[in-house]
Parts: C-alpha cells; sequence; structure tokens
C-alpha cells in the first residue's frame, strides 16, 4: 500500500504538470509506474489494454519512418505520457476516495491556471525568464502558463466536463464551481476553435447522461453554440474556417 500511494502521488504531480510540460510531467509518470509495479500489482491486460499497447508501436513504427524524425519523437514522447496515464488511473483510481483527491487536486491547478490567464488577458503581458517564455500573450490569445493558446483550450475542454460533473454530484461544489465559472471564462479567452468543439460535444454528452428531461440536453447545447456565437473573436475565427478571405 506504501509503494500504491507513492505511485498515487508521483501521478497526481504529473497531472498537475501537464499543461506546463511533458518534460516534467513525463519523467513523474514514469516514476509512478516503476512504483506500481514495486508494489508488486499484478497489471492483466483486456482487449482495450492490448489495443492501447498496439496503438503505441504503431506510433514508434511512425517515428521510425518520419520525414522529421525529431518531432515525431517528441510527439512519440508525449504519446509515452498519454499511455503511461492511461495504465495508472485503470491501476490506482480503483476507489471514491483516491478519484476524489486528484480531481480536487486538478481543480486548484485549473483555478490557478484560469487566473493566471484572465489577468493575462486585461493585463497584456508576457513574462520571459533567460530566453525561456513562461506566460505567453499571443495576440489576443491568452495561453497562461502553458505556453500556447490550443494547450490551455485542450486542457480546459478535456477537465471542465468533468469538474461539471462532480459538481452536479455534490462534491466540493464551492472550489468546482469556482473552477468551472473562471475556467470557462478563461477558455473563451483563448478563442479556439477545435477545443470549442470538443468542449460542446463534451458537455452535451454530459447533460444528456445527467438530465432527467432528455429535451433539456437538447436546448442546452443549442444555447452554448449560439453564446459561442456571439463573442465576436470566436465567430471570426469560425466564419475564417468556411471563409478564408
Amino acid at each position: 500500500m506504501k509503494y500504491r500511494a507513492i505511485s498515487l502521488i508521483f501521478f497526481t504531480g504529473a497531472l498537475i504538470f501537464t499543461p506546463i510540460s511533458a518534460y516534467v510531467s513525463v519523467p513523474l509518470l514514469l516514476s509512478a509506474f516503476i512504483f506500481l509495479l514495486i508494489s508488486r500489482y499484478k497489471i492483466t491486460l483486456n482487449l482495450l489494454d492490448k489495443m492501447q499497447l498496439a496503438l503505441m508501436g504503431a506510433v514508434f513504427l511512425a517515428t521510425i519512418f518520419a520525414v522529421y524524425k525529431g518531432h515525431s519523437l517528441l510527439c512519440s514522447v508525449v504519446f509515452i505520457g498519454y499511455i503511461l496515464s492511461y495504465f495508472l488511473a485503470r491501476s490506482l483510481l480503483n476507489d471514491e476516495k483516491s478519484v476524489i483527491k486528484i480531481v480536487s487536486w486538478l481543480s486548484y491547478t485549473t483555478l490557478m491556471i484560469s487566473i493566471i490567464g484572465i489577468v493575462q488577458y486585461f493585463t497584456k503581458f508576457n513574462l520571459v525568464i533567460k530566453d525561456v517564455p513562461v506566460i505567453v500573450l499571443k495576440g489576443e490569445r491568452i495561453s497562461s502558463i502553458c505556453y500556447n493558446p490550443l494547450i490551455l483550450s485542450s486542457y480546459l475542454a478535456f477537465l471542465l466536463p468533468i469538474f461539471v460533473a462532480f459538481f452536479i454530484k455534490g462534491y466540493k461544489r464551492v472550489l468546482l464551481g469556482a473552477t468551472i465559472c473562471l475556467g470557462l471564462v478563461a477558455f473563451s479567452f483563448t478563442v479556439s476553435r477545435g477545443p470549442t468543439i470538443g468542449l460542446i460535444v463534451s458537455i452535451t454528452v454530459l447533460i444528456y447522461l445527467l438530465a432527467r428531461r432528455k429535451l433539456i440536453a437538447v436546448i442546452l447545447p443549442i444555447a452554448l453554440i449560439v453564446m459561442c456565437f456571439l463573442f465576436t473573436p470566436l465567430r471570426t475565427r469560425f466564419i475564417k474556417t468556411v471563409d478564408p478571405s
């Protein structure tokens, strides 16, 4: 149990550092996986697990034949992080207490990142330390401490529906409520098309699963889409998708 607890700590740290740097999160994931193996946890592979491993093999095979092998290798490292996250989550998050603990830590991190991004939007500041960009403002799009607006928006699009689900279930409503509200504000300031579509799809599925009246599951996503198009910068970017001129 001691080694499993240490593994969970490393795993939590890796998830917290995910939007900041893969060079930090991947070593933490490797450490978490090593401690999981030391704990003598028996890993059994089902069909989905084998498909994940096959996909990882395909990624490395693609790297060998890639034109830009350096870039492809970096993508492979990130994919290793994904695979490790999958197996660690499957092995460690098998009780409600562990899940709540990780969701709480992620909400604190998301809240901090969102606040930094919102302040960045209104103050228009960049932060570079010894040629290392820590906080970057690209045009009118915020990135907080994630370097790129797409990284920030993708991170928020992935986590916000999870926070909404736990909020509806009644867990830590003050913390999650604040995180959801500020996270949505920061998300809108990234002005990202792809993650916006992903967030709408996620919220649509979530509402459909949780709503007692299925009509609400149709009305609310439509309202969300209308709200997105009322936001001028985002509407402009969507229009450029079909009309580059």
